[in-house]
């Protein structure tokens, strides 16, 4: 009955925008929501007027211990499913916010290929998606009266927020490495090339160092991996200066032997 009332009355479409298939309806779902709730409420009763102790406290208590849940699982489902609904129409129109305003060219001009088939602006739609559902699935996490569940989730978000703060960090890190390096190509000064390339990589360094330490990675391995890269770079500079100029340098040190014969 309760199936078929809520079918006439147009149920079944809210199921669909929230992703339900026309098999697991919202109609029959809640249906047999109930059927389970009456059946367990029934057996319940059933076993009380058996009067045998060993069978029917144990029994009754976990059957007891079931129905007192199913409130609480009840409300957790009806939480995700209408959390679900509002993230999709949130995410959606943050897509196509960011897609009007050419965030879609974002990687282009960070100096990154795009070559994944999901665009930029409805990948971060989709993190929009998840943020809703964790926080979401948090409330109805304490609706279930899990704590190990809120604490976990907790857990999870925190960390969803630093990877995203991560990722924000190097990606302004190279916005400026690349406008570094063009400025510098810019002035047309000797060894331009050279120079704005290695405040790129100086940069590009520095701004990975902070989005592993913003995620939480130890702080000696960051500071001993900075160490060794920017060593590289100097000593890499050392070797091309050194194997740039040695013909330079042994005709500065011929004229100066030569030198020192005639005035001995």
């Amino acid at each position: 009955m309760v199936t078929s009332l809520l079918k006439s009355i147009g149920t079944d479409k809210a199921g669909e925008r929230v992703g339900l298939s026309e098999e697991y309806s919202l109609s029959n779902l809640i249906g047999r929501i109930l059927y389970i709730f009456i059946l367990l409420v029934t057996f319940i009763s059933a076993l009380d007027k058996l009067n045998i102790a060993a069978i029917s406290e144990p029994t009754t208590q976990m059957l007891t211990t079931i129905v007192d849940a199913i409130p609480g699982v009840i409300g957790a489902a009806l939480v995700l499913i209408v959390s679900y609904a509002i993230a999709k129409l949130v995410s959606k129109l943050a897509e196509e916010l960011l897609a009007g305003v050419g965030f879609d060219s974002v990687p282009e001009k960070l100096g990154l290929t795009w070559s994944a088939a999901t665009g930029p602006s409805k990948f971060v739609g989709y993190l929009v998606l998840l943020a809703i559902m964790l926080l979401s699935a948090t409330s109805a996490a304490e609706l279930l009266g899990s704590a190990f569940l809120v604490d976990a989730l907790g857990v999870f978000i925190a960390f969803f927020w630093q990877v995203v703060l991560a990722v924000l960090i190097f990606a302004i890190g190279l916005y400026f490495a690349n406008l570094a390096r063009n400025t510098i190509m810019k002035t047309g000064a000797n060894q331009a090339n050279f120079v704005g390339r290695v405040a790129q990589v100086a940069i590009i360094v520095f701004a990975a160092s902070m989005s592993l330490r913003t995620v939480g990675l130890a702080n000696d391995v960051i500071n001993l991996a900075f160490g060794l890269t920017l060593g590289g770079l100097v000593l890499a500079a050392a070797l091309a200066f050194g194997l740039g100029g040695r013909e330079v340098a042994g005709r500065e040190l011929d004229r100066f032997v030569e030198q020192m014969h005639k005035e001995g």
